[in-house]
């Protein structure tokens, strides 16, 4: 894709001259912009007599202390700063740039304004342009070229900006395809990224096939954060799948567990092989099916007859399916989703914050980093006044202090963390944005006041994606998760967790065919904190006083109304401010107590 902007303003919109445009060569791709560039003249200037220079047609601007090539003065915007910056003016003279050469280049502007410029030649010359060209992010192979059965991974040719992806997602039908996620598979040494997509979820049949990549084009986390959207073009593809699983139930949360599946032969024998979390073998159903359909309601019992209901031993399940191929071929056996354990006995607590918030935004009184502190512990006590276990997790933040390797194991942790099967309930406080959680540093205005985040370099691992938490998340429902960060409820961290995007009352729960476990999401859905938004004592007040309103109220509270009280008692913003911004996902009707034990949510 290219575009194209008349000045370096970053006010000025950029505009696509082409788009999903072809290579025309091996290492090189031609694109003819007519009209942008003026006829050339004898040397790229007006032609002077025997022994004397080229004269620029307009003044010239070029570091003072590096080799590069002098551009047009025009291009830069009016009130840019050019200090250490030399101008070459059409009379060959030449000035540092200061404020009274801006006020003079100013003037100039301001006479020349509506005046139109022409070549040698007596045409009118273009304005002078910027471009900037984008690979667009594309299947690494022709796609159309096979027929998939079952999890099929696509790498995808980022080119040299994978570190640049914010967000990524495949189309399936023009629709977003829910069965694909984003990940790494390594081969011959070498780390492939791409998505797999779980085609054995999806109905046999023709598809259109599309990926959209939304490239995070500054370091920046906040409100000047920087995106793009990419889209390759739509291509078909066919899916034949042997088996698919149309009403799988990824969750064991009673005394048995039905496996359903729907096989492409349908008259066929079939048996289902069981295997724990270490790949030891635990039972084994079998049956014969006249229609396709295969449902195989297990015990939990191995073939011992040791009963496999323990959490702390089995928190989940492997298993395989094998069944006779239409026509004469072999027996074809191919992997079911697993089956997970429900939840531990009590879902645990994380709480991880980045720790030197204030300590390094020299703008805010010296007691705020410990206001902040306190807030933070008071949100992991409140678990703890209920019998729950919380972990602490800082995380390593600023610059000033740690270094590059230490911020980023923190975050390394902070995954693994996560990943626990133990941990049900999660709070985070840092910068965020949609798909992403994390920064190295403040990004401050010229009062020491925090206007967002930055990475100190492009690649940095002092950060969370989302796609990373959901691998983490396939064996483990979350029960709650608050990311207290700017944007955090503006993308997809709620699916992120297994928690539905959407507002779901108690009977959803309980009249679903699968019974999901209720679960409840908070976050924000646009950067919060900074001028309009209250004091930052009163901030920390409302941070630290949701959670007491949620487990000590006497009338039990939900979440919803535990976050007003906290507001209303901080007197930070009003309610249609804070309920403008923040935003409860799933069972918004969620206490402090309800379901974070194992028997809280049975069913059989």
């Amino acid at each position: 894709m290219i575009q194209y902007r008349p000045t370096l303003d970053p006010e000025t919109p950029w505009t696509n001259l082409t788009n999903n445009y072809p290579a025309n060569s091996t290492n090189r791709t031609t694109f003819t912009l007519l009209g942008v560039a003026a006829p050339c003249s004898g040397g790229g200037g007006d032609s002077l007599g025997a022994g004397e220079e080229t004269v620029p047609a307009e003044p010239l601007v070029l570091p003072k202390e590096e080799a590069k090539a002098a551009v047009p003065l025009a291009i830069y915007p009016p009130g840019i700063d050019l200090s250490g910056y030399v101008i070459l003016w059409p009379d060959g003279s030449t000035d540092e740039w200061s404020a009274e050469l801006a006020e003079k280049w100013r003037e100039v502007q301001q006479e020349q304004e509506g005046t139109e410029i022409k070549d040698s030649g007596g045409e009118s010359t273009a304005d002078s342009a910027f471009f900037r060209v984008f690979h667009i992010p594309d299947w690494a192979f022709n796609v159309t070229n096979y027929t998939y059965d079952g999890p099929t991974f696509f790498p995808v040719d980022f080119k040299d900006y994978r570190d640049m992806v914010a967000h990524i997602e495949v189309l399936l039908n023009g629709g977003p395809c829910p069965h694909a996620e984003f990940t790494t598979h390594v081969s011959g040494g070498q780390t492939n990224w791409g998505m797999d997509i779980y085609f054995d979820h999806l109905t046999n049949g023709t598809y259109q096939i599309q990926l959209v990549t939304t490239l995070w084009l500054n370091e920046e986390i906040g409100d000047n954060s920087v995106y793009l959207v990419l889209t390759n073009l739509a291509r078909p593809i066919v899916v034949f799948n042997q088996v698919t699983f149309p009403d799988w139930n990824d969750f064991i949360q009673g005394d048995t567990y039905t496996f359903n599946a729907q096989l492409a032969n349908p008259d066929t024998g079939w048996w289902i092989d069981v295997y724990d979390w270490q790949w030891n073998y635990v039972n084994t159903g079998s049956g014969h099916t006249t229609n396709g359909l295969v449902s195989w309601t297990w015990d939990l019992y191995d073939w011992l007859g040791n009963n496999r209901d323990d959490f702390d031993t089995d928190p989940y399940f492997f298993a395989e399916i094998t069944f006779n191929s239409l026509g004469d071929g072999p027996p074809i056996t191919r992997p079911t989703r697993p089956p997970v354990k429900g939840f531990p006995d009590r879902g645990e607590w994380l709480i991880a914050f980045q720790d030197r918030w204030y300590s390094d935004a020299p703008g805010y009184p010296p007691d705020l980093q410990g206001k902040y502190e306190e807030a933070v512990q008071a949100v992991r006590g409140g678990p703890l006044l209920i019998g729950d276990t919380a972990w602490w997790h800082p995380l390593k933040f600023g610059t000033n202090v740690y270094t590059q390797a230490e911020r980023e194991q923190s975050w390394t942790n902070l995954l693994a963390w996560i990943g626990d099967l133990y941990v049900r309930n999660f709070y985070y406080h840092g910068h965020g944005r949609a798909t992403a959680l994390g920064a190295d540093r403040h990004t401050l205005n010229t009062n020491g006041l925090v206007t967002g985040g930055v990475f100190s370099y492009r690649g940095s691992k002092s950060t969370l994606e989302s796609w990373q938490v959901s691998r983490k998340t396939k064996y483990n429902r979350y029960r709650f998760v608050f990311l207290d960060g700017c944007s955090t409820a503006a993308g997809n961290w709620p699916n992120a967790f297994n928690i539905s995007k959407t507002n779901r009352a108690i009977e959803f729960y309980e009249n679903h065919p699968k019974k999901p476990r209720p679960s409840v999401f908070v976050g924000w859905n646009q950067p919060v904190g900074g001028e309009g938004w209250g004091t930052a004592y009163n901030r920390h007040k409302f941070q630290s006083y949701w959670i007491g309103n949620w487990a000590n109220d006497a009338d039990q509270p939900s979440i919803e109304t535990a976050l007003t009280r906290a507001n209303n008692g901080a007197g930070w913003v009003s309610h249609q401010q804070l309920w403008g911004a923040l935003r409860v996902y799933g069972y918004n009707g969620m206490r402090m107590r309800d379901y974070n034990r194992k028997g809280d949510w049975r069913w059989p």
